[in-house]
């Protein structure tokens, strides 16, 4: 998916998520060599699933975007 030109809010948005990957899923891998494309997929994985399901996010509260997502959309989890 592709942001617009000029959509500051939106850009920040990615800023923001570029930060959260570089200070926490990067350096959970400063020092480990990753030459190989699947372990390196794996691991972003890993990351992704932690991201989404088990990391508390302030700005929703401390709930997963797992648990902001059923919230919305009017269900439980």
């Amino acid at each position: 998916m592709y942001i617009k030109p000029r959509r500051s809010r939106l850009n920040g948005k990615v800023g923001r998520s570029h930060k959260i990957d570089e200070d926490e899923f990067y350096r959970m891998l400063e020092g480990i060599v990753i030459d190989d494309a699947e372990l390196f997929n794996e691991k972003l994985r890993e990351w992704e699933n932690f991201y989404n399901y088990g990391r508390l996010h302030g700005v929703w509260g401390d709930q997963t975007p797992q648990e902001r997502f059923w919230i919305k959309i009017g269900s439980s989890c």
